[in-house]
């Protein structure tokens, strides 16, 4: 229902209460999966298997030399909440490189400081803006008063000011 009234209103402000709603629910379900990769770790160890040709389970083993004991082979595999995670940050702008936080981006962001784009193309240090800035500042005073005195000059004012009893 607010769905379509923030529809028809085109105003989205109705539904910030369903939309914050939803955002906590994806921060619960983040954090749930950041403790869970971090109890069980980031890899999951399981013992190596196969099924023989009477259909039974064997587990893959082998005899240490050094000691004699047998031991279990095991398949190492990154958590599967690593994908899920990676995909949730990186299609919602998390990811290190969108926040501006890799040396590389970093590097750029300190090579544009103290620079404004000039059409897309040219650049132009702050400080030389900030110099044509005061000096068209200093020189408006002067522009103003040429203007002026060009009104001053002008006839039809000068006419028009005559015929209704000064200026005005």
């Amino acid at each position: 229902m607010l769905h379509q009234a923030a529809f028809e209103q085109r105003d989205p402000k109705h539904l910030i209460p369903i939309y914050a709603d939803i955002q906590a629910g994806i921060t619960a379900i983040m954090q749930q999966i950041l403790q869970t990769i971090l109890k069980e770790g980031v890899s999951l160890r399981t013992p190596a298997w196969a099924v023989d040709k009477d259909g039974g389970v064997v587990i893959a083993e082998y005899e240490d030399l050094a000691t004699g004991q047998r031991r279990t082979i095991y398949e190492v595999k990154a958590h599967p909440l690593l994908r899920s995670l990676q995909d949730f940050l990186s299609k919602n702008g998390m990811s290190l490189a969108d926040m501006g936080m890799t040396p590389r981006v970093i590097e750029q962001e300190e090579a544009a400081m103290g620079r404004l784009a000039q059409d897309g193309e040219a650049q132009q240090s702050l400080m030389e803006y900030s110099q044509r800035q005061a000096l068209a500042l200093e020189n408006l005073a002067d522009l103003a008063k040429r203007a002026n005195a060009k009104k001053m000059q002008d006839p039809v004012l000068i006419e028009y000011q005559q015929q209704n009893g000064g200026e005005k």
